[in-house]
């Protein structure tokens, strides 16, 4: 489990009555709903939380594999790498 800026927060992602969560992936805070709101700032502390790689991670899996895909299609792909499923890919990158 990732370090977080506070214990509020890491109690609230890691509870599935909130309405927070957060994507190792692609490291992402939202506020679930019909959008996904991501937030940029802790709502206990007020931390800015880290960046979120969503474009990283296309960008690497093109970069690195020749791989283009979108938000749409890419869970459906069987060509992207196993590591790209979790937080592997950027921290073996140390992004």
């Amino acid at each position: 489990m990732e370090k977080f800026c506070c214990e509020d927060l890491l109690y609230v992602i890691t509870n599935p009555r909130t309405s927070i969560s957060y994507d190792p992936i692609d490291r992402r805070f939202c506020i679930e709903g019909d959008q996904g709101l991501k937030i940029d700032y802790c709502p206990w502390c007020a931390k800015k939380l880290p960046k979120d790689l969503r474009e990283e991670w296309f960008e690497t899996l093109e970069r690195e594999y020749g791989i283009e895909t979108d938000v749409g299609e890419a869970r459906d792909r069987t060509d992207i790498p196993q590591e790209f499923w979790s937080d592997e890919w950027w921290k073996k990158r140390g992004v």
